[in-house]
């Protein structure tokens, strides 16, 4: 199993988050036991060594995308930002 490393900018975003979405920790407590044991299962981003998985907080609320970076002992969470999608479907950033 791989060990999590939140990475500063990471942990920056999920900071100002933990204030408006109490129940944070353990919705990414459950993206992070399984991305200690398979980090490919998620999407990664075409052409890069960068991956990314999105969870929905709770219902109606912006989805949070997590970007990430692994290797054979670490799962590095590099940034994180909320998205919703407008009229046509597409993702637009939530002002934090």
């Amino acid at each position: 199993m791989r060990t999590i490393r939140e990475e500063a900018t990471f942990a920056e975003e999920i900071a100002k988050l933990r204030i408006e979405y109490k129940r944070l920790d353990d919705v990414l407590q459950a993206a992070y036991s399984r991305l200690t044991r398979a980090p490919e299962s998620y999407h990664q981003i075409r052409g890069t060594s960068l991956w990314r998985f999105k969870l929905n907080l709770f219902p109606g609320l912006p989805r949070l995308t997590v970007y990430y970076t692994f290797d054979d002992h670490e799962v590095h969470l590099l940034y994180a930002d909320l998205a919703e999608e407008d009229d046509s479907g597409q993702e637009v950033a939530v002002e934090t």
